[in-house]
């Protein structure tokens, strides 16, 4: 036969597996299964018991045995299994935690001797004052007046306790400690607290009593979907509940936390705190993508001090070579501007936004520029790269910043000077020859030098690409690219 709880295949011909089973099935609507690894562990009329699939044979048993009575017996019929302990609720109203391999009584946890709402995951609760307080992990959770429970509920989506109310069903975020909202039970408002709710798949809710039978969708209640459209003001003002809503039941609640975290730097304590915690997947991994979204605003914010809030959100979503440039006229000073722009290269495969990145930190920090003489020196084999570098330097000067030029044409290195010398003599510009080296003579005897008429005559136009490839190598090498 198959196991009715796992749905493990047992002997056919091994009769005690066959008359519990049965047993359990006929007795009065209490009987739990659960299986463990190669056990079944069951519950019914106050009896706990194991069996062994293998070869069908009860390992133990207790018969109604000593157990914690349940403080207003407010948990049905119930049966947790884990590897750890089995944690069961018997019709006599009596919680007994026994270990799963001998049957051996374990004392109960902290905490039972208030009311239980769910077994499993448990969820406890204290009367005071006429409310229901819920312990959460982020604080005492009050429910009084329309959203005091008034019996046991259910557990779904692993997160949210969802149990009957006066007037209908509450629903309440076990992990952000809010209140979803309140369902009104459409069949009236008679025996509120005979009403038993079960979770099943997909996060559809089955919620039946002496006066009818009543299924829930996820999501689909109006009054839940209005409670969970939004993130309100008090919640955007606690940037830790703010975090926590990324793990809300409802995606616009969501979406809410995540357009409101986007652009707050000041939130980055916050949803680390988040990764740190018990939050699902899904929260830790909105948590880290925000936070690499708020990194990489402050990396542009750093470049670019004199950006716009847009120009920064804009790079920081889809940086384009374009919108680099366009920062030329705002970008900040120094080897922590240079190092950020660098730190982007590796992950950078568009070519034209690669160049616009190391013209950026060439700017940001000229003693980079350093990097076009080596290639100069070290591309004698190659002469159009030399002349690329050497025509990148004078371009800088162009631009203003002539300091780099001006210490080429002071190199010892012939061959570095004369580079530089040819690039800047083939611009034509009187002005810039001017405030390379103000000395009209010194450019007049090179313009007709044999060796500079060479080198004009022997490179073509600058391979800047070429160029650009040395210089990300020179500058972000790969590691293990050498080996």
């Amino acid at each position: 036969m198959r196991c009715p709880a796992c749905g493990h295949d047992a002997e056919p011909d091994v009769p005690g597996l066959r008359l519990v089973a049965e047993a359990a099935r006929a007795a009065s609507g209490d009987g739990r299964l659960a299986c463990l690894g190669d056990r079944v562990l069951l519950t019914s009329d106050g009896l706990v018991a194991a069996l062994g699939l293998e070869r069908g044979e009860v390992l133990w048993a207790l018969d109604r045995g000593p157990g914690l009575g349940v403080a207003g017996r407010r948990v049905f019929v119930s049966l947790r299994a884990a590897a750890d302990a089995v944690e069961v609720v018997t019709a006599a109203g009596l919680l007994v935690r026994v270990d799963p391999l001998d049957g051996r009584l374990l004392p109960p946890p902290r905490g039972w001797e208030a009311d239980a709402l769910v077994l499993g995951p448990a969820v406890l609760a204290r009367e005071a004052a006429g409310e229901v307080v819920l312990p959460l992990p982020t604080g005492p959770l009050r429910l009084d007046g329309a959203a005091r429970p008034v019996g046991p509920g259910a557990v779904t989506g692993g997160r949210v306790l969802v149990a009957p109310v006066a007037s209908g069903v509450v629903a309440v975020d076990l992990v952000a400690g809010d209140v979803l909202g309140r369902v009104e039970w459409p069949l009236g408002g008679a025996a509120a607290g005979r009403r038993r709710l079960l979770a099943g798949p997909d996060g559809v809710l089955l919620a039946w009593g002496p006066d009818g039978l009543v299924a829930l969708g996820p999501g689909s209640p109006a009054a839940l979907d209005a409670a969970a459209s939004a993130v309100d003001s008090a919640v955007e003002d606690d940037l830790d509940r703010l975090a926590a809503a990324l793990d809300a039941l409802d995606w616009r609640r969501r979406l809410a936390a995540w357009q409101a975290l986007a652009d707050r730097a000041e939130a980055a304590p916050a949803l680390r705190r988040l990764l740190e915690g018990g939050a699902s997947s899904e929260a830790r991994e909105a948590a880290s993508e925000l936070l690499e979204r708020l990194a990489r605003r402050a990396r542009w914010a750093l470049i670019a001090p004199g950006a716009s809030p847009e120009q920064v959100a804009a790079l920081a979503d889809e940086p384009t070579a374009a919108a680099v440039l366009a920062l030329r006229p705002l970008l900040g000073q120094g080897p922590g501007v240079a190092d950020a722009l660098v730190g982007l290269l590796p992950a950078t495969t568009d070519v034209a936004l690669r160049a616009a990145l190391i013209d950026l930190a060439l700017r940001a920090d000229e003693r980079l520029t350093g990097q076009l003489v080596a290639i100069i020196h070290n591309a004698r084999a190659t002469p159009d790269l030399a002349f690329a570098a050497a025509d990148y330097l004078v371009e800088l000067a162009t631009d203003g910043l002539e300091r780099p030029a001006r210490r080429a044409l002071l190199n010892p290195d012939e061959l570095t000077r004369t580079m530089v010398q040819a690039a800047a003599l083939r611009r034509g510009d009187p002005a810039l020859l001017e405030r390379l080296r103000p000395d009209p003579a010194y450019w007049r005897a090179l313009e007709g030098s044999p060796m500079h008429q060479a080198i004009l005559g022997q490179v073509g136009e600058p391979d800047r690409q070429t160029l650009m490839d040395e210089l990300t190598r020179a500058l972000a090498p790969v590691p293990g690219a050498g080996d």
